[in-house]
Formats: C-alpha cells, sequence, structure tokens
C-alpha cells in the first residue's frame, strides 16, 4: 500500500514537471521573441549569453509573481511599484549594452592575463610511450 502511494506521488510529481517544463518553454519563447523585436527596433544591443538571459527573465517572472502572492499592501501597491522598478532598472542594463561590456572586459583579462600565463609545455609534456 505504501509502495503504491509513493509510486502515485512519484508519477504525479512528474506530470507537474513535465507540465512545469511547458510552461517555461512557452515562457522562453515568448521573452526570446520581446528581446528579438527590441534588438530589430535597435532599443537594445544583440547579448552574448542569450540563454543566461531567457532564464533570467523566466526567473525574474517567476519572483514578481511571488512577490505578489504574497504582497499584502492595499491593491498589491508594492507589487506595481516593484515592477515598476525592476522593469527600469533591466531596461536600462540592456539598453546600455552594459552585458557586451562586461563580456569584452572578460575576455580581454582572460585572453591578456590568463592564456598568455599558461605555458603548454609544462602541462603537456613529451611523453615517450613503449619506449
Amino acid at each position: 500500500m505504501a509502495s503504491q502511494i509513493i509510486n502515485l506521488l512519484f508519477k504525479i510529481s512528474l506530470g507537474l514537471l513535465n507540465e512545469k517544463k511547458k510552461g517555461n518553454n512557452e515562457l522562453l519563447l515568448i521573452i526570446s521573441e520581446l528581446i528579438e523585436i527590441a534588438i530589430e527596433a535597435e532599443e537594445i544591443e544583440a547579448m552574448p549569453f542569450s540563454n543566461t538571459i531567457l532564464n533570467l527573465g523566466c526567473d525574474y517572472i517567476f519572483g514578481v509573481i511571488y512577490y505578489w502572492i504574497h504582497d499584502e499592501s492595499e491593491n498589491f501597491d508594492n507589487t506595481t511599484i516593484m515592477v515598476d522598478k525592476s522593469l527600469e532598472l533591466i531596461y536600462a542594463v540592456l539598453q546600455s549594452g552594459l552585458i557586451n561590456k562586461i563580456e569584452d572586459l572578460l575576455n580581454f583579462i582572460i585572453k591578456t592575463h590568463i592564456l598568455n600565463h599558461i605555458k603548454p609545455s609544462k602541462i603537456f609534456k613529451k611523453q615517450s610511450f613503449g619506449k
């Protein structure tokens, strides 16, 4: 009996995960389309790490929903204020090209200061096999 209940709960949780994944995929598609529209309208620059940006967008939306569910202010005023202020910040970051500038800086640091100090001869010592 207990194993049947555990099996049923497992099947239910798998079903919920599949539904969540389907919802995430649809949300990712919507966010992707919104970003593409903004890029085509030259409101923001194309960005590296697009999958990360999309997933952060989903996390943001889920965070807003969580905040809204727990908002006890009149007419959910705190949620409205939080969304307005956070969207202003997100738009400013995307419009400024900050993500591209961070990528450029990281590439410079990696290429100039990290990769130049790696000595391949020390990492890959010549070895004679079979002798």
